[in-house]
This record gives C-alpha cells, structure tokens and sequence, in this order.
C-alpha cells in the first residue's frame, strides 16, 4: 500500500503589482538537474523522475526533493493496526512540485517497510485506522529564523507553505516580506490510498465512501470519502488497480491528484482576489498574468477528461459523497476587478458557484468497535474545505456577526434584530437539515459584514434577505420565528 499525501501551496505572488517577490531560481518548471542541480533552501535539489510522464502532466518531469522540509518521529517506532495487518511506515518519498507560477506542492509517500510481512485482506475498519494513525504522525518542519515546528502530520500544511514562501523569498524582498508571505498560503490536504490487489477486498463497499464508475478510469477501483483524525478532517481517496494496466492506474493516481492541487490554489487565489491583496496598486501587466491564469485554470478543471480519465466521473464521487445545494448568498465570492475580461469572469463566477455549493457531508470516524459515519457535519467549500460540525458552525457565525455589528454604525434596534436573528438560527439548528442552518448562517453573516461597511450595498441586504426567506419556508413551522424577524428586517435594510 501507498500511502500519497499531497500538501498544496498557492503561490499569488506573481500576480501582484510589486516585482521580485520570489526568487527567480529554480527555474520551474524546468529546474537544472545536471552537474550542478538548482535547489530549494530547506528543501533539497532539483531530481527528474525516473519514469516518463504524459503531456497531461508537464510540469512533473521534474522536482525538488524535500527531505529536510518534513521529518518525521520515531517514524518506525511502532507499527500501525492490529492483528496480522501491521503497517510498519516507511518513507518512500518527500518532493516539492512548482508549475513556476502559482501551484506549488509537497508530496509524501508512505508505503509498508520492505523487510515487514505484506497487509493481506483488511478489512476496512483496518484500512481505515492504519490511515488514521498514518494522519497522526508526530512530525517537525524546520522554519527559517524561529524554531521548527512540531505537529500531527496532517496539520503541517500551513508550515510548509511558510517555509516555501520564506525559503524562495527573493533577496530585494526583504522590505516586503509581509506582503511576500501573505500571497503563499496552504490548501486542505490529501489523502490517496493506493492498494495493491488482494490488501483489501474493495468489492466491500466502504461504509461512508462513494464509488466512482469503473468504465470511466480504465476499470480500476476508485471511491471518495471524508476521514476524521485527531488532527482533523482528511478528504481521501481509496484506489485499487481493478482491470487497469498499472500505467493507467498510475495516471489515474497523479491526476486525482494534480486535479485537487490546482483547485486549492484556485480557490486560494480567488479569496486573495477578494481581501484585495492583489492588483493593489493595479498594474496592467500583472492583470494580464491574472487573466491568463483564470482563463487557463477554469478551462482545465472543466475538461471531461485528463490524459484518458474521466475528471467529470471523479467530480461526481466528490458530489456524490456530499449532499450538494446551491450557495445560499454571494458573500464569500470574489467580485470582478478593474480589467477583467468578461468570458474569463463568466468561468470563473460558474467555478465560484460550483466550489461555494452548501455540502452536507458524510465524514467516516474509525472507532474501537468498528466504522461510525458522522452526518451531522456541513461543509462550505469556498475555497477552504474547512469541515466543522453545526456547534462549531453557529459558534463561529454568532462571534462574527457580533463583531461586525459592533463596528456597524447603525442604530440599536437594527443591531438587535439581527442578533435576535443569530439566536433565533442557532436555536433551530439541532432540528433541521444542516444545509440549512447553513444557508441561513451565511446570510445573516453577510448582512452583518454589509451593516459593518460605511457603504452597504443594497444587492448584498436583498440577496440574503431572500434567502434566510426560502431556507425559513423549507423548515415548515420551525422557520416562523426567522420569517418574522426577516419581514422586520426587510424596510430597515431595504427601504
């Protein structure tokens, strides 16, 4: 078994107006690998692969290796599981893959130790806790100029993202380095579990896991699911060989993979968009480059296939995984910039719109006595894959709106019926849908971020307005409370 986990890095700094923000060495995505191989600091040098990548992939011919970026505790201490089915990790792989652009990844490998007993027919209860106990490995990441830091393996994303951006920081950059590190940030990792055949029987169906069509990647086995670790909730793929040749698997692997980087650095891009940290001051040429990159992201991530397989049978597992409902209010997109082109945007607003869906997400909890699927999770993707339970949802919605409405400068009764909104949600979410509570969160989040401005705009008060009136009606009587408050709430914010 090989155990892929994937750490993907969005790097903004190319799109911003001011210059020489990164290195210009390595030269990605080609870096020199010869007598003298180019190299990351507290990372390692530039490597070519040892065997040949398809023109889907171009970029990955060639790495860096990050052996001194993650480093692993007692890694071969103890072995993971129970009975027969040991998994003793050994580490296969660290790399860091850059497009030279904006996508940037750290990739690792664990597979069982070579001189250990092979895993044979585990079942899922098996699979699953070796990879939660993979997920919880103590690790340390260096970081430059203040101590490493040590952590649960899955929960390092964001340390390695800041010794990538401190690590390729160009030298004139020392007085922006603020703004430097502020355009590198981490996405959600990945988990890929890739089975040789007769580890596990797959015709077990995964309790919590959503299959993808075999017909649609080259017959080999594939499902998608939510894992709950101690250190958090891992999106994880499960892949076994199936009918596929093992260089149609191998494919199938590295596009899964590349799929869910380029839509984490997308994302991350489109919320750097949003806090205005690009573009400011605007510069013509840098809204080019972020044009050009837009247009070329939302094309490729709306493409049926990659290289043979089928990324629209993959987005439809993830999909079919989550109870998926449209966004609810258009407060946690980016809006269009001074220059953007109007067929890129319109990509973009329907990427946007895909990401930003509602989810209600099934998220698989490995416990003494076998599988538990939790349902009570909701997710809004928006471009941070955050998972979080209603509790810990409300909690967060109920902190924000009190701080925006405590720099809002509108009148108190105003304040009031908004916070009797928040109340009135929280206390109806332990009896519905949590799709629900959602979309009714978000829009009172949103009014509460408008009254906070000095120049609220009418369309955001309508929009949300409209839409804790639909999620309301489709609680039946438990939405009466709300629907009154909104009817309250309607000629203060829209007279």
């Amino acid at each position: 078994m090989l155990a892929h986990f994937q750490f993907p890095i969005s790097d903004a700094r190319t799109f911003h107006a001011q210059a020489g923000l990164r290195r210009e060495r390595p030269d990605w995505p080609s870096p020199r690998t010869d007598i003298h191989p180019q190299f990351v600091h507290y990372f390692g040098r530039a490597v070519e692969r040892r065997r040949a990548i398809n023109d889907v992939l171009p970029y990955e011919s060639r790495f860096c290796q990050a052996r001194r970026a993650l480093r692993f505790v007692n890694l071969k201490r103890d072995g993971l599981g129970s009975g027969n089915n040991r998994f003793w990790p050994h580490c296969a792989f660290r790399r860091l893959f850059f497009d030279g652009e904006c996508v940037a990844r750290v990739e690792i490998g664990l597979t069982q130790d070579p001189r250990s007993a092979p895993l044979r027919g585990m079942t899922a209860h098996e699979l699953l806790g070796i990879a939660s106990g993979l997920c919880d490995l103590e690790t340390i990441v260096p970081q430059v100029a203040r101590e490493p830091r040590r952590g649960k393996f899955i929960g390092q994303g964001a340390s390695l993202a800041r010794l990538f951006a401190r690590a390729t920081k160009a030298k004139e950059a020392v007085d922006a380095a603020s703004i430097a590190e502020s355009l590198v940030e981490d996405g959600s990792p990945l988990l890929l579990l890739h089975l040789e055949r007769n580890e596990m029987d797959f015709g077990k169906v995964l309790e919590g896991f959503s299959p993808v069509d075999g017909s649609q990647v080259f017959g080999a086995r594939l499902a998608f699911g939510r894992l709950r670790t101690r250190g958090g909730v891992i999106s994880t793929w499960i892949l076994e060989r199936g009918s596929a040749t093992e260089e149609e698997v191998r494919s199938l692997r590295l596009c899964v993979l590349r799929l869910h980087a380029e839509q984490e650095a997308l994302d991350i891009v489109l919320k750097q968009i949003k806090r205005n940290r690009l573009l400011e001051p605007f510069d013509a040429g840098k809204v080019d480059l972020l044009n050009a990159y837009l247009n070329n992201q939302t094309r490729l991530l709306s493409r049926d296939q990659w290289g043979g397989v089928s990324q629209r049978a993959v987005l439809a597992a993830y999909d079919a995984a989550e109870q998926v409902s449209p966004p609810s209010a258009k407060g946690d997109l980016a809006e269009r910039y001074e220059g953007a082109r109007n067929q890129v945007w319109k990509k973009v607003e329907d990427y946007q719109a895909r990401r930003a869906a509602v989810r209600l997400v099934k998220v698989v909890n490995v416990e003494q006595g076998g599988i538990v699927v939790d349902k009570s999770i909701t997710v809004n993707q928006s471009g941070t894959g955050n998972v979080l339970n209603i509790a810990e949802y409300m909690s967060g919605v109920t902190n924000n709106v009190n701080n925006n409405l405590a720099n809002a400068q509108a009148d108190d009764d105003l304040k009031a019926l908004v916070r009797a909104l928040t109340d009135q949600i929280g206390s109806l979410s332990k009896q519905v849908d949590p799709k629900h509570t959602q979309n009714m969160g978000d829009s009172a989040e949103t009014i509460s971020k408008e009254m906070a401005k000095s120049e609220p705009r009418r369309e955001w008060y309508e929009v949300s307005l409209k839409g804790l009136k639909e999620a309301a009606e489709a609680v039946g009587e438990l939405g009466k409370p709300i629907l009154e408050t909104v009817k309250k709430l309607w000629p203060l914010l829209l007279p």
